[in-house]
């Protein structure tokens, strides 16, 4: 899982005082893997939809002695709304938004949330094809604070332009890098830097 963190791309850009976006949060193991790299972060976004996964979350947080956590039960979106939610029993990580789901779950926007003080400096999306209407919703944070990118371009066949051609639009001088973490068509990893 350390797919978020390339060693030549993102690791050495880490700092100390990182505030981190884990979109799609799931068990909090990226943001484990984020806390070993960088001990000292300064806050972390933990957004997951699933229900059942926040107590998880709050348990791995508290066990990795982190106090910085803002855990928040909603999906990433393009705007504060409430969505259909498709769940997966059999495998957490397969929930996503999608119009024939039977939960509905909060969704919010980036820019809501982030309180005004943390600048942002790392996003990391793995939001099963919610990631371009994520980006949407955090436009003004990636305008403003030009944070580190780590997007999954895997779930829909289009996000694999659209999403590099949207975050261009916000930051044109980001330099961007594609890499693949899997033998079969998942697990692709859109990454963005200054």
């Amino acid at each position: 899982m350390d797919q978020y963190f390339d060693e030549k791309i993102i690791t050495p850009r880490l700092a100390s005082d990182e505030v981190f976006i884990d979109g799609g949060c799931l068990d909090f193991e990226i943001s484990e893997i984020l806390l070993k790299k960088a001990p000292s972060v300064k806050k972390i976004y933990a957004f997951e939809p699933e229900r059942s996964a926040i107590d998880c979350i709050k348990r791995n947080a508290l066990k990795c002695g982190c106090d910085c956590v803002d855990i928040q039960e909603a999906a990433v979106w393009s705007s504060n709304a409430t969505l259909k939610f498709i769940t997966s029993e059999v495998n957490k990580s397969r929930s996503r938004l999608g119009d024939e789901g039977t939960v509905e779950i909060k969704a919010r926007s980036i820019d809501s949330v982030v309180a005004p003080e943390d600048k942002v400096t790392f996003i990391k999306f793995d939001i099963e094809g919610a990631e371009l209407e994520g980006l949407k919703g955090a436009t003004e944070t990636i305008k403003r604070d030009k944070p580190k990118l780590a997007i999954c371009i895997y779930h829909k066949p289009n996000d694999y332009y659209e999403i590099g051609e949207y975050i261009k639009s916000l930051v044109p001088e980001y330099k961007a890098y594609i890499r693949h973490y899997y033998c079969m068509a998942a697990e692709t990893v859109l990454y963005c830097v200054i």
